[in-house]
């Protein structure tokens, strides 16, 4: 077996192992674009206005925090942008 196939089976059983659960890469990206798609449509914003309040809430609190709310709590925080 070559170090490149040794590797990614010892990711995949790390990832596993860790409670993640392996998907395509295909299905990430799906599941990020219906994401942003309910998120634009709820603020009723295109893409540009989208990307660029998603920027403002990462340097508000934190590029990490970001990541980690709730998709109905970054709407709220650019519902609250948008209304100041």
């Amino acid at each position: 077996m070559d170090n490149k196939k040794e590797d990614k089976n010892e990711l995949v059983a790390f990832l596993s192992e860790s409670g993640f659960k392996l998907v395509s890469i295909k299905t990430i990206v799906d599941a990020l674009a219906e994401m942003e798609t309910y998120m634009m449509k709820k603020l009723g914003i295109n893409e540009i206005e989208l990307e660029y309040y998603i920027k403002k809430v990462e340097e508000l609190v934190g590029e990490q925090e970001a990541v980690e709310l709730e998709i109905d709590e970054i709407i709220n925080w650019i519902e609250t942008l948008r209304s100041l």
